[in-house]
Formats: C-alpha cells, structure tokens, sequence
C-alpha cells in the first residue's frame, strides 16, 4: 500500500504519497489540496486508492504532450511560488493547448515545428483542423510560451521523458505592420535573440 501525508505551507494542505516511476523507482508525488485538513486527508486517500487499483506507470514512449502539461500542473505549477493570478492564467493556457491536435501527439515525436506552428496560430490566427484561433497579443502569447517552455524543460528534468526541450528553438513572431515575417526575434523567456529553428516539422497533424 502506497503511504502517504498531508502538510500545510501557507493557507493551503498538500498531500504527498509515494509511487513507481516509468523506471521502477519510488518518487514522491504531491499535489494541491484545500485549506481545510480533513478535506486534504480525504483526497489523499482517494489518489492513493486510485492508485493502488490502477497501479498506472507512466511510461515516457506513450505520454502525450496533453498527459504532460496536466502532470506538470499537478507537481510543479500548482504548488510552486507564483501568484494565483498566474497559475490561474497559466492552467487556461493548458486547456487551451490541450484542444490543439498537437496536445495529442506522442512526447517523443513533438518538434519545434510543430510547436512553431503553434506559436504562429496564436501570433497570426487559422484554422487547423477542428482549433480555430484569432490573432492574439504578444503579451497573450507569452504566457502560452511560459507554459511550453516550462512544461517542456519540467519533462526533461527532473522527469527524464525525454532529452531535448523542443522548445528553445522556437520563437515568439508577431506581426507589426509589413515588418518581415522571418526578422530575428527576441526569447520572452531570456530576452535574447534566438534563431528561428530549422526543423521542418511544419506538415500535417498526425495523432
């Protein structure tokens, strides 16, 4: 049976229990609960039961990048340090990622191209396949590059899915007036001027 335990770090109760990793390891999980104790109690008992039935291993060749975000938003994102205002913007920018055909791609087969076009639906607006989207603001769009870009570096460690973030050769392009599409732009995440990526993955979705 998995053991687990509650502990309170500011308003909030946190549960915590114990699980096998993809490789065989006990890792801690722990996620958010209430401000109550024994409602807290309660919901760990219920992730440990449904644990115990399930005895789901996450194995890294069949994670998509939809079953990352969700992960990276229970171990990391709500539990970390950041304002509620963020995190809330952050988990409606996961949802809305999570309707992308993209999100339901195999971890392993996600390349900067794909992620690219992602970028550019959000930058310039279209349609691909059932997602439709306007053009948004660069600030709007920043907060969709912070959740990539952290999910994605949260999956190359401490998860080890895979070995490469895909994302640290995509780039924020917004349209000003004529200005070229292609011009050299500035990483939202560094403030530093990164290459526009040579990966061609730019064809049709597959899932």
């Amino acid at each position: 049976m998995a053991k687990g335990s509650v502990r309170k770090k500011g308003k909030k109760w946190y549960y915590r229990f114990y699980m096998e990793d993809a490789s065989g390891n006990l890792v801690q999980k722990e996620c958010a609960g209430t401000e109550n104790k024994s409602e807290t109690e309660k919901l760990l008992r219920q992730a440990m039961e449904d644990y115990e039935s399930k005895r789901f291993i996450a194995k890294a060749d069949n994670i998509t990048l939809g079953q990352l975000l969700d992960t990276w938003a229970e171990e990391e994102l709500k539990i970390g340090t950041l304002s509620n205002g963020t995190v809330g913007t952050y988990l409606q920018a996961i949802n809305r990622i999570k309707q992308h055909p993209v999100s339901r791609r195999k971890l392993k087969t996600v390349t900067s191209g794909h992620l690219q076009q992602f970028m550019d639906l959000l930058s310039f607006g279209g349609t691909v396949e059932d997602f439709v989207s306007k053009r948004y603001s660069i600030d709007y769009i920043r907060s969709y590059s912070a959740v990539l870009q952290q999910s994605f570096r949260f999956a190359v460690f401490p998860k080890q899915y895979i070995t490469f973030n895909p994302m640290q050769y995509v780039v924020m392009r917004h349209k000003k007036d004529d200005m070229d599409l292609f011009a050299e732009e500035t990483d939202a995440e560094t403030g530093k001027v990164k290459p526009i990526s040579q990966d061609s993955g730019l064809g049709e979705w597959q899932v």
